[in-house]
């Protein structure tokens, strides 16, 4: 019989390779706006919900109050950029050994390898914890993704 894993909380800061990973939170509004206001303006219908800075700091105090130990939402940065994205973990099930992952990139670092990179950040810290399974959704038209996503093994052990 499976037993469920102890709720320990994710690391508020993780890094691999050319990217690092911070717990979301309001210190990050700034940010998070400019590079969303930048995407906005490089493709349609991106964060439609989101018209301004007050906007995205309440969506960051909120991220990880709304599901306590079922959501965590991470910014991605690299050394250069202070903000190129963000990754989600939800459905964070700790009596399965699984959680989903969800992401966004900001359109000019598309198909540069960062989101790969962050979810293998993501998955050394989820082995870490004794999690066994990674779900990734993501739309079948995002060419950058579908493809590698398709092929990706259910497993990460």
């Amino acid at each position: 019989m499976i037993e469920p894993l102890k709720k320990t909380p994710f690391s508020h800061s993780l890094r691999h390779k050319r990217v690092i990973l911070n717990f979301a939170n309001a210190d990050f509004t700034e940010k998070l706006w400019k590079t969303i206001e930048q995407d906005k303006k490089d493709r349609d219908a991106i964060w439609d919900w989101i018209k301004k800075n007050d906007d995205v700091g309440e969506y960051l105090k909120d991220a990880s109050k709304e599901n306590p130990g079922q959501e965590v939402v991470f910014i991605i940065s690299t050394d250069d950029a202070l903000c190129i994205g963000t990754l989600h973990l939800h459905s964070i099930s700790h009596w399965n050994h699984k959680l989903e992952l969800g992401y966004w990139i900001a359109k000019k670092f598309e198909g540069k390898g960062f989101v790969s990179e962050a979810i293998e950040c993501v998955e050394d810290e989820a082995k870490r914890q004794g999690f066994h399974r990674i779900e990734i959704k993501c739309n079948a038209d995002n060419l950058h993704s579908a493809p590698k996503i398709c092929v990706t093994s259910d497993s990460i052990t």
